[in-house]
């Protein structure tokens, strides 16, 4: 049995002053200063900070009906400055814009290698000048749309041939904010013309390895509990979250940590129960011989000592910070931590966990849903 952790760089840019909310904190954090780094340590207190509408503002989406209405495999969903709704579909290779009433307007992309085609249509985000990005992983290619569809501008991403492209987002209007795979010294902060500029930060995806079954058969497995981190940019600034803790960092556009947000809280110790309640929540209808064989199969596997912190992390529109914690599979909700933009916890708020958050409002989030049948669907669930 062998193992292997995939870590990936990060990279983004634009920032500007974070202002601060109306909101009062629920309790008085302890604030310090270490080499000009701001450190924000909150009480782990049970605070709730909103609790959504019962009833989704807007849906998208069919089981069956018109083609525009049909998701396959949702790779991102976002809102341009006008409020449409941009939906990438890696499955169909097509980008799809819906109004703010969710009315469609228009869908272009299609499989293939030409200008504005799709081999891996990874994500797709609006910019402020009313175009759109659209990446594909596996070309390592970036392509700039008009919201009609038209072909505006395509690059390559320089040395693509090394680096395996993820996931990206505008960090303003000539960078782009991208997670590499392996990372090359040189990943991962890319300008729109395709040349990486920076490296910014570290992380982790989630720890995968190798198991040998009968008659030498070999299998790659997700390792339970394992660190994931992430990060998010916006007009606010760059986050990112380490994954083993519950704590939020705040980079500027070179890199340099100017705060630390985090709550006085340890994560929950790995034990053996832990572990069958992961693989029961993971294969909800499996056998008990099933169940019995897959937890087997783990116990091989190089475990962490204790559960992931944060695993997620976005900036609402007024800057506050959300980072959404590690949950056992099978749960009902998710918990996102709300931080205010100085590092002041304000509470949480429970998301079903069916619903993946992709961008966040300032009375909503926007994200994807899938039923018991694997059907997808564009929600907007409201915020008080």
């Amino acid at each position: 049995m062998s193992g292997w952790t995939r870590r990936c760089g990060l990279s983004l840019i634009v920032l500007v002053a974070c202002s601060e909310t109306g909101v009062p904190p629920a309790f008085v954090p302890a604030v310090s200063d270490s080499a000009g780094v701001r450190m924000v340590t909150n009480a782990p207190e049970d605070v709730v900070y909103a609790e959504l509408a019962g009833t989704p503002r807007l849906s998208i989406g069919e089981v069956s009906g018109p083609e525009e209405l049909l998701f396959g495999r949702i790779a991102s969903v976002s809102r341009d400055p006008a409020g449409n709704i941009i939906v990438a579909d890696r499955q169909t290779f097509e980008v799809r814009v819906f109004d703010p009433q969710g009315r469609h307007v228009v869908s272009f992309g299609q499989e293939g290698q030409g200008p504005g085609d799709f081999e891996a249509l990874g994500a797709a985000w609006p910019l402020e000048d009313g175009t759109l990005l659209a990446v594909d992983d596996r070309q390592g290619r970036i392509s700039r749309f008009e919201m009609g569809g038209r072909v505006v501008e395509t690059v390559q991403l320089e040395h693509s041939e090394l680096l395996r492209a993820h996931t990206y987002r505008p960090g303003g209007p000539v960078m782009i904010l991208s997670y590499a795979n392996p990372p090359p010294s040189f990943a991962s902060e890319e300008e729109i013309d395709g040349t990486i500029a920076d490296t910014l930060a570290e992380g982790r995806q989630g720890g995968v390895e190798t198991i040998l079954g009968s008659g030498g058969s070999v299998s790659l497995v997700q390792v339970p509990f394992s660190i994931e981190s992430a990060m998010a940019i916006s007009a606010h600034g760059i986050a990112f979250v380490p994954g083993h803790a519950y704590e939020v960092r705040v980079l500027d556009p070179a890199g340099a940590l100017h705060m630390i947000a985090r709550i006085d809280e340890r994560t929950s110790e790995s034990t053996d129960a832990l572990l069958e309640a992961y693989v029961r929540g993971s294969l909800p209808d499996a056998s008990e011989a099933r169940i019995a064989s897959e937890l087997e199969q783990r116990r091989k596997l190089s475990l962490p000592d204790s559960l992931p912190g944060y695993n997620d992390v976005l900036i609402a529109p007024g800057g506050e910070l959300w980072a959404r914690r590690f949950a056992m599979p099978g749960a009902d909700s998710v918990r996102w931590d709300v931080f205010r933009p100085d590092g002041v916890y304000l509470g949480r708020v429970m998301v079903p966990s069916p619903f993946r958050v992709w961008t966040i409002g300032p009375d909503e989030l926007l994200g994807v849903v899938a039923d018991e049948m694997g059907v997808e669907r564009v929600q907007v669930l409201r915020l008080p």
